[in-house]
């Protein structure tokens, strides 16, 4: 609400107005409305304490996501721990971001069950950020209806409860910012930062000496369609529609497990988002492990998996998440997954009651 933007980081600011897209004026934490219902409770607390408290948070909850993964894939405890130390992770702490509880929440809506508790889950999930929306199409097509159902009911509640509680502004502001983010050319927003603060070559300057300028060591946009400008985006929905057909409507697709189809899904969702962040490839880790677990040869998907979210924008500019598509690729064709089905196999299509046991 005071565009206290969570994104600038190891600089004091104070309690001013902090912008971390300066010469733009419009801050990048641009979720709707109904997430200020999870947030407005830091608001109690100074800034600072804030973002320790939030920061704390996040990765207690990674903690917790790992830890789940492991009680199911005991054999990769390697694995878990080196994710838990890759930039994407350290950049949802450090950068004060959000992907580590939605992660949690649709971990937690695939894993609990079918029933009104996981379509909670997802529907918070969604209430906090949009994109998870398009996982509900995965719970319809493997007939987990109620999920399906109450995470629609559990939303939409939320983002009436949002309106009537802010009012359309705010919902009128975030539509705002998310026409204005893409093209510097367009009018900027209301909201101007007025201190004597400048950024030069992505180093703050001030008076009192020159500050490092935190701002993705990893990349800024991750989402490798970006080149292409504002196609990028609907040809990314269209990806993300293609492999939604492969998975439901092919003997191929609608044989892979529900972990494997479900983990597939969730990082090429991030093809949707233009403006993905780093912050938003640990929905990639559930597949890290998964392939990891599924290889011939672990060690070696191991590596090529988790290699490319070490880098730096300094090596790999933007390209970690487009070098990892095409790791992550590679590992599902080693793995066999894109095989033709064994007909001496169950077909795995349908899921057993209550396959797994809650996170």
């Amino acid at each position: 609400h005071a565009h206290l933007d969570p994104y600038v980081n190891h600089v004091d600011l104070g309690e001013q107005n902090a912008n971390s897209l300066w010469d733009r004026k419009d801050s990048l934490f641009i979720y709707p409305p109904s997430a200020r219902v999870f947030l407005s409770p830091l608001s109690h607390l100074r800034y600072d304490p804030a973002r320790i408290a939030f920061g704390s948070l996040m990765a207690l909850l990674m903690v917790a996501i790992l830890r789940g993964l492991h009680r199911r894939i005991p054999e990769q405890t390697f694995v878990l721990f080196a994710l838990f130390l890759t930039l994407p992770m350290i950049k949802n702490v450090d950068n004060g971001n959000i992907d580590v509880l939605i992660l949690a929440l649709i971990l937690a809506a695939f894993y609990i069950g079918d029933g009104a508790l996981a379509g909670l889950c997802l529907g918070v999930a969604i209430s906090i950020k949009l994109a998870p929306v398009l996982l509900v199409a995965w719970f319809i097509a493997r007939r987990r209806y109620k999920t399906a159902l109450y995470a629609i009911l559990s939303s939409t509640t939320l983002f009436l409860a949002a309106l009537s509680r802010y009012g359309t502004t705010y919902w009128r502001e975030f539509f705002n910012h998310l026409a204005h983010h893409e093209s510097p050319n367009l009018p900027t927003l209301g909201h101007v930062f007025t201190s004597i603060y400048k950024v030069k070559d992505r180093v703050l300057v001030t008076s009192d000496g020159v500050y490092a300028y935190q701002h993705d060591i990893n990349g800024y946009l991750q989402n490798p369609l970006h080149i292409l400008g504002r196609i990028g985006a609907p040809l990314g929905i269209l990806i993300v529609l293609a492999t939604m057909a492969w998975l439901f409507f092919t003997r191929r697709g609608r044989w892979l497990t529900s972990e494997q189809s479900f983990f597939i899904l969730l990082p090429i969702s991030l093809l949707a988002n233009n403006l993905l962040w780093p912050m938003g490839l640990v929905a990639c880790f559930p597949l890290i492990v998964l392939l990891v677990d599924d290889s011939p040869t672990p060690n070696l998907t191991a590596l090529l998996l988790i290699v490319p979210f070490v880098l730096t924008k300094q090596l790999v500019g933007n390209w970690n998440f487009g070098l990892w598509l095409i790791a992550a690729g590679y590992c599902v064709y080693q793995s066999g997954w894109l095989n033709a089905p064994d007909p001496a196999k169950t077909h795995a299509w349908p899921l057993s009651k209550n396959l797994f046991a809650g996170i």
